[in-house]
C-alpha cells in the first residue's frame, strides 16, 4: 500500500471520491498486487523447466 497510496491519493483528489472508496480501491489493488506475488512465487516454487504460454503449444 505504501507504494500506491500517493497515485491513488491523487485520482482520489481529481475525482472527489469519499474516504470509503478510496480505500477499497487502494485495498482492493493491494489484494490484487498480492495475488500476483502468489502465483509467481508459486510458479518459482514449482520449478518448470520451461514456461509456455498457450499459443505456444501444437
Amino acid at each position: 500500500m505504501l507504494a500506491n497510496h500517493q497515485p491513488f491519493a491523487q485520482v482520489a483528489a481529481d475525482k472527489q471520491w469519499s474516504h470509503l472508496h478510496y480505500l477499497t480501491e487502494l485495498a482492493s489493488g493491494e489484494a490484487a498486487a498480492h495475488a500476483d506475488r502468489r502465483v509467481a512465487r508459486l510458479v518459482a516454487q514449482a520449478r518448470f523447466p520451461v514456461l509456455k504460454s498457450m499459443d505456444q503449444f501444437d
